[in-house]
């Protein structure tokens, strides 16, 4: 009975393991068919996902063309900035050599100024004196003119005085020697006898 159960044991193993391997092998094909289906799905999935990509690719491509372009227009225009830059930096240089020259020259010209105020004051001052002297020497001249009038006046007077005796004189020029005896002692009373 030994040798009984050692020959139906390898038996019951033989079947059960050509069970197992057939129930195993069926499992295994049914594994296999389910990760094909699964690897169908996934590679499905990742073409979908490569597709995707792709296009995300060239939407990205795209827009660094674009962020590319945008950058070369930035760096042109910094450049054009930086030109500006150092051309205004060279200008504000200049201005603020100019300022100091202005503020110099302003410096100057107040001075200047402050001089011509004190000399225009001086002037105003000295022409003011003159005013009044020309006004005392217009009075005088006022007073000159009166008194060269008068004097013209007397002096008419006199040349009419002058011209008689003048005229007198003619006549005494004349005389014979016993008139000018006579107007030695009588004087001009000899004209009026005659008259």
């Amino acid at each position: 009975m030994a040798k009984k159960k050692s020959v139906e044991e390898p038996v019951v193993l033989d079947v059960d393991n050509a069970v197992t391997t057939q129930t195993q092998d069926v499992v295994e094909k049914s594994d296999a068919v389910t990760s094909f289906v699964d690897v169908s799905v996934e590679l499905d999935d990742l073409r979908k996902q490569l597709s995707m990509s792709k296009d995300e690719l060239c939407k990205l491509l795209a827009e660094n063309e674009r962020l590319d372009d945008e950058l070369s227009s930035a760096i042109s225009e910094n450049k054009s900035l930086r030109k500006e830059l150092s051309k205004c930096k060279q200008d504000y240089k200049k201005c603020q050599g100019d300022n100091r020259a202005n503020s110099a020259l302003a410096n100057t010209l107040g001075e200047e100024l402050s001089m011509c105020k004190s000399c225009n004051k001086e002037l105003s001052t000295k022409v003011d004196d003159l005013t009044d002297k020309l006004k005392s020497c217009n009075d005088k001249l006022v007073d000159r003119d009166l008194k060269i009038n008068g004097l013209e006046s007397e002096l008419k007077e006199l040349t009419t005085a002058l011209d008689a005796r003048y005229k007198e004189l003619n006549s005494y020029k004349y005389m014979g020697l016993w008139n000018r005896i006579k107007f030695v002692f009588l004087g001009s009373k000899i004209f009026s006898k005659k008259q």
